[in-house]
């Protein structure tokens, strides 16, 4: 294979459509709606050093550098000698990459011509992990599940039937925690019979020149888009709810050269709640809002995040000491983008976006169905999207979670809730020449005969998005239990016939109200 631009192009597009068809498999055969219906995975090819190579189009964004954290930390316990075909290695370990105890990831190696070539690897959200219910109240990481240190799950095809007892021994919901778990070995072997069928066609040996190339090609093109930016010491910080007082996210960016360094020294220090954020995960975080601002149309692989450095002193929430809590840590992570976009916004004013309404309001339903048997309800819905530099945030669209939907109807069908609205929350987004995203609003009744515990994770109900360059805050969000204000980071009993009622917030405006245009004017009162 000749490594020049337009092969690589071409070989890239070909990685990126066998990453998506391996996604297609997972969620055909995955037996949870986290999977098949929110989406909450990602599927990265990488190097045999652990390094990205190819992604599929639609994912969380935060997996894609945070799996190849894991995988590196993967190679340090499993050397690359040490694998063989049909192994497959898992972990949950915070600490190691994937955020929280509820993300399961998992490695399997691809070899061609008897060589290792490649690694599939793959981070999703599981069901249930035992331990409390997904929530913001747990205060160490001991109460939140079952912690998994790099184990082979399988080896050489063979699964580790007594790993397999003790995971579903403390899962509430072993048929679809296992159900999801073959689903990826499904979706590992179709990337793997395609990538060797991709092989063969380019004629390529040695996938790791072209990959090289490929990494090289990427960090040239970040390096020129930070070099196109005034050198300077950018800062800002964002305040949230926090846990009964604010709390605050501080960053100084520094660009020189062709490099940027995110330092987010000032952050509040961790708390004693499930808020507080690993590193890696706060890397990511970071990573991904510069990658859309400076550089969104070339393709994410290694050597886009070469030129950036990240840190994060130790004992604060974006790098907390263990055995720190963190299931609900994307109540922290998904303000660190908004604190990015704010100290960068006097620099590049044309390419960033006002602040979003995330983190999302998450509600999580658990207890027994009508017939005895355990059911968890996860259930996700959108805030608005910040306003743009030339258009209207988008409605009820994640930013940067990048998570679907649930469909109403698998919801009412597998679980006792009853989804009495779910519109869009009018006006919620901040006003602006260009306007916030909208939030969705939300009711659900409990229509079970017994008693279910309703845990709330969410945040911006003192703190709504804020507005760039005169724009107006997007409104808060909001929750209640049967039209009482409920608490954002607690578990509470709902019982039969109550109704949970939340409102997303709406992201925020950008530039002053007063430039908005006539036609928008109009279009906002018909609509």
């Amino acid at each position: 294979m000749k490594v020049d631009a337009v092969s690589l192009e071409i070989l890239l597009s070909r990685l990126t459509a066998l990453m998506d068809e391996a996604a297609a498999s997972l969620t055909q055969a995955s037996f949870s709606t986290v999977v098949r219906d929110a989406h909450d995975y990602a599927l990265i090819l990488m190097s045999p050093k652990g390094e990205v190579i190819a992604e599929n189009s639609y994912g969380l964004v935060a997996f894609v550098t945070t799996m190849p954290a894991v995988m590196k930390n993967l190679l340090k316990q499993f050397p690359a000698e040490s694998w063989s075909p049909d192994d497959a290695v898992i972990t949950n370990d915070p600490w190691l990459g994937v955020g929280h105890v509820l993300d399961l990831a998992m490695a399997t190696p691809i070899f061609y011509k008897n060589s290792l070539v490649a690694f599939q690897g793959s981070i999703v959200h599981v069901p249930d992990i035992g331990g409390v219910v997904w929530s913001a109240d747990s205060r160490d990481v001991f109460e939140e599940g079952i912690l998994i240190p790099p184990l082979k799950a399988f080896r050489q095809g063979q699964p580790d039937e007594t790993l397999f007892r003790l995971l579903e021994a403390n899962n509430r919901l072993p048929d679809q925690f296992m159900g999801d778990l073959y689903a990826r070995l499904a979706a590992a072997e179709t990337c793997r019979t395609g990538l060797l069928e991709i092989l063969e066609d380019e004629g390529i040996d040695d996938l790791a020149q072209a990959c090289s190339a490929m990494f090289e090609l990427s960090e040239a093109t970040m390096r020129r888009a930070i070099s196109a930016c005034e050198d300077g010491v950018y800062r800002a910080q964002v305040e949230m709810d926090g846990v009964n007082s604010p709390l605050t996210i501080a960053v100084t960016i520094q660009i020189g050269g062709s490099e940027i360094s995110v330092d987010f020294s000032g952050t509040s220090a961790q708390v004693p709640a499930a808020i507080n954020v690993c590193p890696i995960e706060t890397q990511a975080l970071a990573m991904y809002p510069l990658k859309c601002a400076l550089d969104p149309e070339s393709p994410r692989t290694e050597g886009s995040y070469r030129p950036i450095s990240v840190t994060a002193p130790k004992g604060t929430l974006l790098n907390p000491t263990f055995p720190a809590a963190m299931n609900a840590r994307q109540i922290t992570s998904h303000y660190v983008n908004a604190a990015i976009f704010k100290a960068l916004a006097p620099v590049i004013p044309d390419r960033v976006i006002a602040h979003s309404g995330s983190p999302h309001m998450q509600v999580v339903f658990s207890g027994e169905t009508e017939q005895g048997a355990p059911f968890t309800a996860l259930i996700f819905d959108h805030p608005g999207m910040g306003a743009r530099p030339t258009q209207d945030g988008l409605t009820a669209t994640h930013f940067p979670g990048n998570v679907a939907t649930n469909s109403v109807e698998i919801i009412e069908a597998t679980t006792p809730l009853q989804i009495v609205r779910r519109d869009i929350a009018g006006d919620s987004g901040g006003p602006g020449r260009y306007r916030g995203g909208c939030g969705l609003d939300i009711a659900i009744q409990v229509a079970t005969d017994t008693p279910v515990v309703a845990s709330v994770l969410g945040d911006r109900i003192t703190h709504p998005a804020e507005g760039l360059f005169g724009g107006l805050a997007g409104a808060p969000a909001a929750i209640s239990v049967n039209g009482v204000p409920a608490p954002t980071k607690s578990r509470m009993i709902v019982h039969p016939g109550d109704v949970v009622e939340y409102r997303e917030a709406g992201g925020g405006g950008y530039g002053p109200p007063t430039e908005r245009s006539r036609e928008m004017l109009l279009s906002d009162l018909r609509n």
